[in-house]
């Protein structure tokens, strides 16, 4: 499900036809001079820093309202002094020019279409039109148009141009969708998954790493988002819901069953969405994997298990866990119908209990050189940082563990065969090898190699996948590309 973080029209998309004629160009390129600048079609104009103060109390007030009058060619023949006041223009300046001048490039031929079908019928009206006049001082100023056609009319003779200034509005909205984004792009950064429910239990919001997580990528509700929580435990999670619907800041843990078929455990934190008024609107969930914190009955057991440098499994704790991992994704027993369709590499073709389970053995080049021209802790600096793309890189049923001093492992359950597996090893890899900004040593280049082992066989040695897996990346590194190598069936 694609973030909706909140709802509100923005300017992008949005016709925005002029009423009003003219023969001359303007430029394009003026900086906003009179306000917050904004582009057609995106954020506000490049340069411009959006302001979101609150005009001083005392500040007098710019009218939003003005006309002008035309002729048939839309030649101004009067204007009233709000006009001035919004763009600048005295009377003096404007009064015998075609009003079209002062329209934007991009809005102009829009609104001579739109000018000529008001032309075609006595008091005809053009409505709806938003579009962007040139202030005095060369910004851009917004106005929602309303044209009238009284050239039969012996009392008026002229085309009435009604315009109501939108500047604010625009400029809003434009920095609206800008902070949507931007909480967009750190709700995403954040290692968890992440979602907002009305009182009725509709989704409003989920992030993709939660959407990662259960493996529900467009629900409408709550309890579809979170139908991976294991049914003893799914009393303990309405009463949880039902408490921060009521007001109060709920917490608890659940025992969930991943996309790749495993057992995990989740502890989701739950708070009210309140109005202006106090009144309950919705509930906030923050959802963390904790299932590594849980699964070690000790510290003892977890400092055995995970590396102290990057927190990544040690070889020993991989090795165990690729042994369960491939237990759980083998095939079914022959049942004398052929069994699975072998050959499909399509998950969706595929029973998960029939997916097969993948290694990602990567090495990363220049470590000891690295290590000799900046020191220890700069090696120390870019294998963390390695450790968490790799995390971030791949699913979150995926498993990554330190082989060795620059080598890491990632075990890949649930995959359906070997293309998967390598396209999953393509799109880490490439993160990976993004350059990396250290703190003693500045910019530095990744390189680095990966080789792709994958089964769905359950009597194959966890040692032997692995094995394949870095016989495979030995090969990627005498190979011209940097490429990802599979290992031989």
């Amino acid at each position: 499900m694609g973030p909706v973080l909140m709802t509100g029209e923005s300017t992008q998309g949005t016709a925005r036809a002029p009423g009003v004629p003219g023969d001359g160009a303007v430029p394009a390129s003026v900086t906003p001079a009179n306000g917050p600048g904004t582009s057609p079609d995106g954020p506000p104009a490049a340069g411009v820093t959006p302001s979101f103060e609150t005009p001083s109390a005392t500040a007098p007030l710019r009218p939003l309202r003005a006309e002008i009058l035309t002729d048939a060619r839309g030649a101004v023949q009067s204007v009233d002094a709000a006009f001035t006041a919004i763009l600048g223009w005295g009377p003096e300046e404007i009064l015998g020019r075609r009003i079209g001048q002062l329209v934007h490039p991009d809005d102009l031929p829009r609104g001579l279409a739109s000018w000529a079908r008001m032309l075609e019928r006595p008091g005809g009206v053009g409505s709806g039109l938003r579009l962007r006049y040139r202030h005095r001082d060369g910004g851009w100023v917004w106005f929602d148009v309303t044209t009238r056609n009284r050239l039969d009319q012996p009392d008026h003779g002229d085309v009435a141009n009604e315009m109501v200034d939108v500047t604010r509005e625009v400029t809003a909205l434009d920095q609206l969708r800008v902070c949507e984004q931007l909480l967009d792009h750190v709700n995403e950064a954040v290692p968890v998954g992440l979602f907002y429910a009305d009182r009725e239990g509709r989704l409003v919001y989920v992030s993709r790493r939660l959407a990662a997580m259960t493996g529900v990528p467009a629900a409408l509700t709550l309890g579809e988002q979170l139908a991976a929580v294991a049914d003893t435990d799914r009393p303990r999670l309405r009463a949880a819901v039902q408490g921060a619907a009521g007001g109060s800041e709920t917490g608890v843990e659940l025992s969930v069953t991943d996309p790749g078929g495993g057992r995990r455990r989740w502890s989701l934190n739950l708070r009210p969405m309140r109005d202006g008024s106090g009144a309950v609107t919705g509930v906030t969930g923050c959802v963390q994997d904790v299932t590594a914190l849980t699964a070690a009955p000790n510290a003892t057991k977890a400092k055995t298990t995970t590396d102290a440098l990057t927190g990544c499994l040690t070889q020993d704790a991989l090795l165990a866990t690729l042994a369960d991992m491939v237990h759980r994704h083998r095939p079914p027993p022959a049942n004398g119908t052929g069994g699975w369709r072998t050959g499909a590499d399509r998950a969706e073709d595929i029973p998960k209990s029939a997916r097969g389970t993948a290694v990602l053995m990567i090495d990363i080049d220049g470590l000891q050189t690295i290590n000799d021209r900046y020191g220890q802790a700069a090696g120390d600096e870019l294998l963390t940082v390695v450790a968490l793309r790799i995390v971030d890189a791949v699913r979150s049923s995926d498993v990554v563990g330190r082989i060795d001093g620059d080598q890491f492992a990632v075990l890949c359950g649930g995959v359906p065969g070997p293309t998967t597996a390598l396209t999953i090893g393509k799109s880490t890899l490439e993160q990976v090898c993004q350059p990396v900004h250290l703190k003693t040593a500045g910019s530095v280049t990744v390189r680095a190699h990966m080789g792709v082992s994958w089964t769905n066989q359950p009597d194959v040695e966890p040692a032997r996948l692995v094995e394949q897996a870095n016989e495979a990346m030995v090969t990627a590194k005498g190979a011209p590309s940097a490429e990802p190598v599979l290992a031989p069936a």
